[in-house]
Formats: C-alpha cells, structure tokens, sequence
C-alpha cells in the first residue's frame, strides 16, 4: 500500500518522498550580507525538496521559473540544454554589458531563472539523444518542458509517449493555451499572453489603446502556478504511486488577475475599459515629487481615508467640501482631486510623501525604481536578495523565488547559475553511463555544446545593447556609471 493507503504503481518506486532528505552535493551558499539569526534555520530549510530530481528542458521564464522555485526548495534540477541551443537567453541582458570571453555564462536573466540547477548538453532530437533522455526520466521524479504540444510529440516524449514506461513520472507543461482546445497549438510569449487574458483590455487611460505591463507578468504567474502543480502531483503520488500531467495554460493563469471584470461582464453586462489608474469610490493616483522621475502613488478608500488624506496634505476643509462628499462626488471631481494632490507631492520627496500620509492612515506608496529596490532597506532587512556569483563578474543580489518567510526563516537561492555543459559528465556518470559511453556520446557531438555561434564577432557585436539608445527612446531613465559602488555600500549598510 502507498503512503497514505493508495495502491503502488509497477515499475521504478520513486525514491524521494515527503520528509526523507538527501543530500544533493551542492553547497550552502554563504550568507550575505553578514550572519543574520535566521541564516542556520534558513541553511537547513533548504532540504525540504532534497533527493527530488527534477528534468528541465523548458526556456526563457515561464518553464524556467517552475525549475528554480524548486531548487530553491532543495531538489537537484538539471536543466537539459540542445547542442546548438543553449539556453534561449544565455545571451541576453551581459553582466556589465560586456560581450567579451565567455558572455553566456554571465546573462543576468539566465541568472535569474535557473540558479541552482546544473547544466546537462543532450541533443534529445535523435535516437541515442532520446535513450539517455529516458535513462535520466527513469530516475527522475518531475519533467518540466513549456514548448508548444506539437515539438515533444514529434520526438515521443509528451506525456502520452512517456506515462507507461515512466509511471512514476510528474510532468508539467506549460505553454500559452494548454494541451488541448482549438488554440492549443498556437506559440504565446507573455506580450501576448497578456491581451489574451482580457487584462490589456482594462488597462491604459481612458480613450487610449490598451497598454501592455512594464513586465511579462503571464510568465511568472504561470510558472508560480506550475510550480504549485508540481508540489500538488508529487503529494498525489504519495497516495496513489503514480505520477501525473500538469498542464497550465498561461491564458488561463493571466485571467484571474482580470477576474473582477470579467465577473462584472459575466454577471452584470458591464464592460470596462480603460481607466488610467482610477477606480470607482476610490481617491487614486500616481503623484510627482520631488527628485528623478519619483512618484508616490495613493488609494484612499471611503470617507474616513479621505478625511485622513485632507488631514496629512494640510487641507483639512477638503473633507467638508461639497464637491467632495461622498465617493459619487470625489469620483465625478477627481480631476479637481489630483490637481491638489499633485500640487502637494511636488513640494516633497516621494518617501516623505509615502511616510506622512501612512503615518496619518492612508494607504501610499513610493513608486520605486529598479535601482531603488535592490537598496531597499525594508526587503534587505527581511533578507530578499541574497548574494550568488556570476562568472567573470563577481556577486550579484539574487531575489528569493519563494518570497515567503517560515518561522522567520528564507529559503535562499542555493547557488549560481550553472555555465554552459557544466554537470554533463557528472550528470551523465550519475545515471549509470560508463565512461566509453560518454565519449562515444561527445564524439558524435550528442553532448558536445557548439558554441561557434554564440563566439563568433558577429554575434558578440549584436550582444552589446546601445544604453544610449535605449534613454533615448525612453525606455531607460538613464545608465548609473557607478552602479555596483553604489550596490556595494548598500549592502554593507544592510547587513
């Protein structure tokens, strides 16, 4: 009988279980900033996934992101590379925008998404490719792989092809429309995901065009579910022995964040469009301050935070005002609102704006800048980023993937990205492969990374980004030439 009263499965019994740790070999990472308490809690929290082995042919971020969360947690990911393929976004975003020796290693969105992991090079598009691929699955417990239905059909390794010789096996896909419907077959990036969604739609100013996030939020929130998918399989087998398909439509993931209005359409007819950063019986806005592109950003909710607002601005006559009564009247004035906040703002920074108005009860927020947040003393004091090596480069903060805190207690990145080819003997030796095997595999370049490509003049001179381009299309504020002095005495100073 299973764990919890559930029938075994034939074939190979998963060897990790629920509460039966083992060692990974993969070192603790030092704490940094300096000890904290929690560092020895946090060092042995990161077991609580050890021995799980996890398959990772998945890319860029959404596939990539169910991997890291799970390392974080303690599994041994390997993240499978194609010979000609490295990873997707090895090659994007230089430490220090520097194309020169190895810049694929040192790709701070690589970094991002797969530290923690070792690196495997096997080219799964042949025979021999496939029967290693298989050899690895059959001591595996989770196959992770986010490309659209039709590419792992095509070499037999979708779960249809997999299930009866890999029972065991999780493996969760996802891609833009899940596995099955009319549209599952259709490539979705995160731009488009989002539109998908019905989000785009409610999002932009009134009587504009729609406008996308400053980010792909559809990858992380699907990779987050995933994730979740994965922890809630692997429980299931506990009880039944058998693995299962998740499968995560990243359509259908996007949606809940359009949940409210697509309810309000579902149950009342209403359609709602763009808005800028309104809301009904709300007092809501971003607000210019004082200093370089700094905003604090306001959501005062019914009479008594609007009371408050008139209070900690010095207008205390405001909240008496007609024009101003109750929600229906600040609605149909908040062009008169805005005004006279925004007028306040100017006069201050954006986190005196912030403090003044939560010390008098009114919800606010500094709108912070990239560079602000990885020196903000609120995440640093609950140890949000922690230090991990980017080669070639040195140190970088690392944001925890699991942001939440257990007993007081992080569960840290466990280690830096992995370069490329960098585990595949090991890996490789670890599945039973004699050493006249893994050079028969190399020699025939089933193994063998080719990086003529990636090393050639052409491709290093498209790698460097024109910074001064992208300020002028505004899509940089502007480029902080003494940006890792600054990070450095940041972090000194948080620790």
């Amino acid at each position: 009988m299973g764990r919890w009263g559930g029938p075994p499965c034939r074939g190979r019994v998963p060897r990790w279980r629920w509460g039966a740790p083992r060692g990974r070999g993969l070192t603790d990472a030092e704490p940094w900033p300096a000890a904290r308490e929690a560092d020895e809690a946090s060092r042995g929290r990161r077991g609580v996934l050890d021995g799980l082995k996890v398959i990772d042919l998945s890319r860029v971020w959404a596939g990539p992101h169910i991997g890291r969360t799970l390392a974080d947690l303690g599994a041994d990911v390997v993240k499978v590379e194609r010979p000609h393929l490295p990873g997707t976004l090895r090659s994007g975003f230089l430490a220090g925008n520097d194309p020169t020796g190895a810049y694929w290693n040192r790709s701070l969105y690589f970094l991002a998404r797969n530290a923690g992991k070792r690196a495997l090079t096997l080219d799964y598009a042949t025979e021999e490719g496939q029967e290693v691929l298989h050899r690895l699955l059959a001591e595996a417990d989770v196959l992770i792989e986010n490309f659209t239905p039709p590419v792992l059909r095509r070499y037999a390794l979708d779960y249809a092809s997999l299930k009866e010789r890999h029972p065991h096996l999780v493996m969760v896909s996802v891609c833009g429309y899940g596995q099955t419907g009319p549209r599952s077959n259709d490539p979705a990036l995160g731009q488009t995901i989002e539109p998908a969604s019905g989000i785009s739609a409610v999002t932009g100013y009134e009587g504009e065009p729609p406008i996308l996030a400053g980010n792909t939020l559809g990858d992380a929130l699907s990779g987050m579910h995933a994730a979740a998918g994965v922890l809630t399989a692997l429980l299931a087998r506990e009880r039944t022995g058998r693995g299962q398909h998740v499968d995560v439509a990243m359509q259908e993931a996007m949606t809940q964040l359009a949940g409210e209005h697509v309810l309000d359409a579902m149950l009342n007819g209403r359609d709602h469009a763009p808005a800028g950063n309104r809301r009904p019986g709300m007092v809501r806005g971003a607000y210019r301050c004082q200093g370089d592109d700094a905003f604090v950003a306001i959501s005062a909710r019914g009479d008594g935070e609007w009371a408050a607002l008139c209070e900690a601005i010095g207008r205390p006559e405001l909240a008496r005002d007609e024009r101003f009564r109750d929600d229906a009247a600040r609605d149909a004035s908040h062009d008169e609102i805005d005004a006279i906040l925004g007028e306040w703002a100017s006069g201050r920074g954006n986190i005196e704006a912030m403090e003044t108005l939560q010390a008098a009860g009114v919800p606010a927020g500094a709108v912070l800048r990239p560079d602000e947040v990885y020196t903000n003393e609120q995440l640093n004091a609950r140890r949000f980023f922690e230090p991990v090596e980017v080669p070639d480069f040195g140190e970088t903060p690392l944001q925890r993937y699991i942001p939440a805190l257990f007993d007081g207690a992080p569960y840290p990145p466990p280690g830096r990205a992995p370069i490329v080819d960098e585990h595949t003997d090991d890996v490789l030796a670890e599945a039973g492969l004699s050493p006249e095997e893994r050079k028969r595999l190399f020699d025939a370049g089933i193994t063998a990374p080719d990086l003529s490509v990636l090393q050639s003049d052409a491709m290093r001179a498209t790698r460097t980004m024109d910074l001064e381009a992208y300020v002028e299309q505004g899509s940089v504020l502007r480029i902080d030439e003494d940006y890792r002095e600054r990070l450095a005495a940041a972090l000194r100073a948080s620790s």
